[in-house]
């Protein structure tokens, strides 16, 4: 429930956010809720999809960084902190009313043929860039009008 919430708001925020950057974070808050609904039906599956979630939203951020300029980015902080806030509820809430919720670590097994899988499409994925990308107009960068 605090999950669905904590999505729901991270969805709304997509609406008062202009900066790319904001819009990222908002984001990637929506994706870990996203995962940690699925964690609490499957861990395994919730983990890797974190882990894809992260890398993901990293090259994401990364190319925000790199296209905004830096008097573009203002971030308003009395809209990030009930984010924070409810992600801080929400782990409390869990390891004081889930004493097993803390050891769940140890459901998690080792599959060498989902590392592979993930290991391959990330693999692919890379490819896909570098063949996008073209590297005769040198570095990924703004334009600067002066």
């Amino acid at each position: 429930k605090v999950f669905f919430l904590m999505m729901l708001m991270s969805v709304f925020h997509f609406i008062f956010f202009s900066n790319p950057l904001s819009l990222v974070m908002s984001f990637f808050f929506a994706l870990i809720s996203v995962s940690a609904i699925i964690a609490s039906m499957n861990m395994m599956l919730g983990m890797i999809l974190f882990l894809v979630y992260v890398g993901g939203t990293m090259v994401i951020v990364l190319y925000c960084v790199m296209l905004t300029p830096l008097h573009e980015i203002s971030l308003r902080y009395n809209s990030i902190f009930p984010i924070f806030f409810a992600y801080a509820y929400n782990q409390i809430f869990f390891t004081v009313y889930n004493p097993g919720y803390a050891s769940s670590i140890s459901e998690i097994y080792f599959h060498p043929e989902i590392i592979f899988l993930i290991g391959s499409i990330l693999f692919l994925v890379m490819l896909a860039v570098v063949e996008v990308v073209d590297f005769s107009k040198g570095a990924l960068r703004c334009d600067q009008k002066n």
